[in-house]
């Protein structure tokens, strides 16, 4: 009968080992629990800026010099900061609203079951060199529901107003579930 000497050093690599894979397993479980419970995902959409910048060149019926000339919505926003009147007697920022209300809705596909859950749609006047968050334009659109996300994705666009250092911002967010 062979007997063996286990050697002391031996036992305490080991042990050491064990003790690390415990770490190690503990360690993992609690970084999926973090992972699972992390904050909602904020992206930018290449998809959601494509819909901005098409929307930005969708015609409106208002036209505020003559009746062929009709603003599209970039136009119609630099018109509604100046409180301007289409010549049918709408006000500008109305029409903005309610167009902006109808495409966005539509281009989102905000269906029963489908992936998009809410999005809000913010139009403000901000100052680049006063750096504050500016005045709003029209009020903030939005549709649907913005809690419960499992991500959240978004898009902006920047107007030059053409005098001082202002620009018009559209701001999107959208809520997946």
């Amino acid at each position: 009968m062979i007997i063996f000497k286990v050697k002391k050093a031996q036992q305490e690599i080991v042990g050491l080992v064990v003790i690390v894979l415990i770490v190690s397993v503990m360690g993992l479980v609690f970084l999926s629990f973090m992972i699972g419970r992390g904050e909602v995902i904020k992206d930018s959409s290449v998809g959601l800026e494509n819909l901005l910048d098409a929307e930005m060149m969708k015609s409106s019926n208002c036209a505020i010099n003559f009746v062929p000339e009709y603003d599209n919505i970039e136009e119609l926003a630099k018109s509604c900061y100046e409180n301007r009147v289409c010549l049918n007697s709408n006000n500008s920022c109305e029409v903005l609203e309610k167009l902006l209300r109808e495409d966005i809705g539509k281009g989102l596909e905000m269906n029963v079951g489908s992936v998009n859950k809410g999005f809000e749609l913010s139009v403000r006047y901000r100052d680049v060199e006063l750096e504050d968050l500016g005045d709003e334009i029209i009020s903030l659109i939005s549709e649907g529901v913005m809690d419960e996300c499992s991500s959240k994705i978004g898009a902006s666009r920047l107007i030059d107003v053409g005098f001082g250092s202002g620009v018009i911002e559209f701001n999107l967010r959208v809520c997946r579930g």
